[in-house]
This record gives structure tokens, sequence and C-alpha cells, in this order.
């Protein structure tokens, strides 16, 4: 039986898995990506047999070399941010709603909002700017589709309204400056990375733990090989 002692010391690690046969001295996130729950920082899980599919190519049709596990501390409790999921959802999509509705939140990131709604709904400057003044006050929004310029919605937070609409943009230079804004703001409060429960059951079928986490800054991290 593992002891009390020895049980938390392998708690503190994470685990990170990869095809690239190379040997890594740090890990980097994918910054240029499209998927705002790779883009913010690298993934991590709680159990390395997580990892280990991942280093055997899970989604991958062909995998033509042995992958690694590497690990690293996770950072404190403290220094992690939970992302609220609802049951049912997917982690990627909780994850990139959690990742919007922080920014959009924000009482000085209105133009990023209003940039975002415009290119998502093509709505006017004025619809936009009406959207985001009844979400910061938690009111309604209408349901007059010729007034707004886009199908109704009855949702009144920033949280709501975007996991009703979906988190995904197609303009690359407003997704990585979400991004951005992001991880700024994380950081000024302490925060190294989001801690989530990975809805994937083909990645989680078979481990003790889906937890994962995602790091804003990993090439800070020293990594080492998992055995």
């Amino acid at each position: 039986m593992i002891s009390f002692k020895n049980f938390l010391n392998e708690s503190q690690w994470m685990y990170h898995g990869t095809t690239y046969p190379k040997e890594l001295t740090h890990i980097q996130r994918n910054e240029k990506g499209l998927k705002f729950d790779t883009a913010i920082g690298a993934h991590f899980s709680a159990d390395p047999e997580v990892a280990n599919k991942f280093s055997k190519g899970i989604h991958k049709s062909y995998v033509d070399n042995k992958g690694v596990v590497y690990k690293t501390k996770r950072p404190s409790r403290s220094e992690l941010e939970t992302v609220p999921q609802k049951k049912g959802h997917d982690d990627q999509d909780s994850v990139a709603s959690h990742v919007l509705s922080s920014v959009f939140s924000h009482p000085d990131n209105k133009d990023l909002f209003v940039k975002w709604h415009r290119n998502k709904f093509a709505s006017s400057q004025e619809q936009a700017s009406n959207v985001h003044e009844k979400l910061s006050n938690k009111e309604n929004i209408p349901v007059n589709k010729k007034e707004y310029g886009y199908d109704k919605s009855n949702k009144n937070t920033f949280r709501s309204y975007v996991d009703h609409h979906g988190a995904y943009s197609s303009n690359k230079d407003i997704h990585h400056e979400i991004v951005n804004k992001f991880i700024d703001h994380m950081k000024s409060k302490g925060k190294k990375g989001l801690v989530y429960k990975n809805t994937n059951s083909k990645e989680t079928e078979g481990v003790d733990s889906p937890k994962s986490y995602i790091i804003f800054e990993p090439e800070k991290m020293k990594v080492e090989k998992h055995d």
C-alpha cells in the first residue's frame, strides 16, 4: 500500500504526453491555434495514463515512433482557477466559454466584445454595443431580430450568452487578442493555469482521475521524463 506521504508527493505531479520523439526540455502552448483550450496554454493530466494515451497517438491515425510522457510539478491549488462545467458539456466548450466570459465581462474590454460580436453576427456597432450594455446590467436580450440582426437569445450574462451562441470566431486577430487578454487577466489574479474535468471518454477510459490542467506559461516549468 502506498504511504500517505508518497501519495501526497505523487499528487503534486502532472503529466504531458507527446508523440514527438526528440527529448524536450520544456513544453510550449499552441499560441497560434484557433481552439481556445490549446491557445491559452499546454495541457497536463493528473493521471499519467491519460498522458500515456497521448504519447501513443490516441487521436492520430498513424504513429511511427515511440512517444514520451513528461512530468512536472503542478502549481498550488491557489494558483489554479477552476473552470465552471455544466453536466453533459464538452470540456473544450466549457474552457472556451470561460475564456470569453472572463474577458468580455471585464469593463475594460467592451471594444473587444463589440469587435467579436460584429464579426460573429455581422451586427452594427450600435447593436453590438447595446448587447454589451444589457449583458453588463444582466438584462435579457430582446428577441427582435430586425433590431439586433441575429437569432433570438433570452440570456442575460456573458457566460450564458457565449454558451448559447458558441465561442468560435473566424477572425484570427480577434481570437488571439482574446487569448492574450485572458492570460493577462489570469496572471493579474495570481493564476498560473486552469483545472478542469476531462470529459473525453476515449481519453479517460480506465484511468483513476479525469482531472486535467492548462498551464499558461509551460515553458517556464522544468519537465522530466516519466517512467
